[in-house]
């Protein structure tokens, strides 16, 4: 399916950007992997070409892509799956907890977005953003500052799709429910139990159903498609209706 095709993905290291990588090297792409790990991860090292980076760091992010540049790597896909999620209530964050869940979930998807549009352009693309239920459905299931930097990726997602539809970059975005990765491992069962009541289909997501959601929108078959922003969540926002 992604024969011949170059995709970067960042916050390859986390389990649901592992197995985004996993899937798309299973379907031919070549997949580059980024994120502040020094090495990839084991299952990946041998298979990807990885560059240790920081999101919440412009210059970071600059050399990032100068490093791509010089290897003269021709940019087909993006997945901006890089995330950092902490608790807390917007009259109680500090600036500084919300710069720096700011500048990682909204800043730095703007930067990858930037930077990776203007290097497909020329020869088209796709562009898909890891977003978050969160940004539908606020404090309930994350901090507010993540949902709020998550609605901005959402409305980013929708202006960027719209300014270079015309030259075949699409931009799409999606939205998981709470999924069964690493992040989830200081959660109480009293918690999950609570989370899992207010999900219709009754359980956390896999990480392997976002990538197979990745590997849709990255493809041909998704080619009628942008500014979407796709909820992936078990019918979790459907509860809200």
């Amino acid at each position: 399916m992604f024969n011949d095709k170059t995709i970067l993905v960042t916050g390859v290291c986390g389990g649901i950007g592992q197995t985004i990588a996993k899937r798309l090297l299973r379907e031919g792409a070549f997949v580059i992997g980024a994120d502040m790990a020094e090495e990839a991860p084991p299952d990946l090292k041998d298979q990807i070409r990885y560059y240790a980076f920081d999101l919440a760091a412009p210059t970071s992010v600059e050399r990032l892509f100068s490093s791509l540049d010089a290897a003269q790597t021709n940019l087909d896909g993006l997945v901006n799956n890089a995330a950092y999620n902490v608790r807390g209530d917007v009259l109680y964050i500090s600036v500084s907890e919300w710069d720096a869940v700011m500048n990682v979930n909204l800043r730095g998807t703007f930067l990858m977005c930037q930077h990776g549009a203007r290097r497909m352009l020329e020869h088209g693309g796709a562009i898909v953003n890891i977003s978050s239920s969160a940004a539908k459905l606020g404090g309930k299931i994350a901090g507010d500052h993540y949902s709020i930097a998550k609605a901005g990726v959402n409305t980013l997602t929708v202006l960027l799709a719209k300014e270079i539809a015309a030259q075949g970059v699409r931009v799409n975005s999606i939205c998981p429910g709470p999924i069964s990765t690493p992040f989830h491992e200081n959660t109480t069962e009293e918690e999950k139990r609570a989370a899992v009541r207010n999900i219709p289909m009754g359980r956390f997501g896999e990480p392997a159903e976002i990538a197979g959601v990745v590997s849709f929108l990255l493809s041909e078959d998704a080619s009628y498609m942008t500014g979407e922003v796709l909820d992936v969540n078990g019918g979790l926002v459907m509860e809200t209706v």
